[in-house]
């Protein structure tokens, strides 16, 4: 059984870094057979599969924190970096230890939450190190690597990172993404992630708030980005349609919307082609949110009445970099 295939996307170009993700990802595919078939038993010699992993990821840690101070990376970086290890050994550790008592945590939880959590940091945390070592060691100050980071540089392995959020997605068990236990959720993780990034605290500065309206008819989508919003303290409402859109849009004041472009019963050019009608309630920014974000596919969108674009997978960073221009351009608050 193979429950995490090794991706080109995972690839940093930091040789050893590369070598030791490819062992963990061997590490897990060798207990996800133990994990998931555990039923009402604890499975023989699970015990010594957790040491061996723990034992790896130590020292995989370890190496990765060597690097970063070998490279004299900026200390903000280091800091987090660290700290997001130290929380999975701790979150981890505790599911094994309920696991092996004999308590309500399964073999399948913790198979489910090690999985995607590796994925993410991979193609998060770990490609974040691995771009500002690489332009560190092109010449980069550690202050300007860091910030060109949180600038929100051109990610390659985001496609893969949003279908690993799309299945983690998928098993939260209500609403809410509560955790059955003392860990973290890896919703949580990624709520606490981005209410540290600098824009969403420059987003929560203004005391009024801001009203936005999130117009999307895709469910891990408009999720995604509704808990965006939360995160930085902006009130929203949710349209899951054009339609739907412009009745909010006719009878509440709005500071900015969100638009899907592809929708049902009204897409999202439309529906900002009669917004734009509205008079002075259609004058505010609306930002196209799309998977196609060629010139041509931009064009069809400015021409329809849209001011800018954020692409889908939604990456936190130049999502709230993208709301603080136009918010702050407008400078109002409802």
């Amino acid at each position: 059984m193979s429950n995490l295939a090794w991706s080109d996307y995972f690839v940093t170009g930091i040789a050893v870094v590369d070598m030791q993700h490819r062992h963990l990802v061997d590490l897990v595919n060798r207990v996800a057979p133990v994990l998931a078939a555990a039923r009402d038993e604890v499975p023989e010699g699970v015990e010594l599969l957790f040491q061996e992993f723990f034992d790896y990821a130590s020292v995989h840690f370890e190496t990765e924190e060597a690097l970063m101070r070998a490279r004299s990376m900026d200390a903000r970086h280091v800091e987090h970096h660290l700290a997001e290890h130290h929380r999975f050994v701790d979150s981890v550790q505790a599911m094994a230890d309920e696991f092996l008592r004999g308590g309500q945590v399964t073999g399948a939880r913790i198979l489910d939450f090690v999985t995607h959590w590796l994925i993410f940091h991979i193609l998060g945390e770990d490609q974040a190190m691995a771009r500002q070592i690489h332009a560190i060691c092109e010449g980069r100050p550690s202050e300007e690597a860091y910030m060109l980071e949180l600038a929100g540089s051109l990610n390659p392995a985001r496609k893969a990172l949003t279908e690993s959020l799309i299945q983690l997605h998928a098993q939260w068990p209500d609403s809410s993404g509560a955790a059955a236990g003392p860990w973290p959720s890896l919703r949580e993780l990624l709520a606490e992630h981005a209410r540290r990034l600098p824009q969403a605290s420059a987003l929560r500065v203004n005391p009024g708030g801001w009203r936005i309206l999130l117009v999307e008819d895709d469910a891990v989508d408009r999720e995604v980005a509704f808990d965006l919003l939360g995160h930085a303290g902006l009130r929203a409402d949710i349209a899951e349609n054009g339609m739907q859109a412009l009745e909010l849009v006719a009878s509440e004041r709005y500071d900015l919307v969100l638009m899907d472009v592809r929708m049902p019963k009204l897409d999202g050019l439309e529906a900002t082609r009669r917004i734009r009608l509205m008079g002075a309630a259609g004058c505010m920014p609306i930002l196209a949110m799309t998977a196609n974000t060629f010139p041509e596919d931009r064009a069809v969108c400015l021409t329809a009445g849209m001011n800018d674009f954020i692409g889908k997978p939604i990456n936190p960073e130049t999502f709230y970099a993208s709301l603080l221009r136009w918010l702050a351009a407008d400078g109002s608050a409802t």
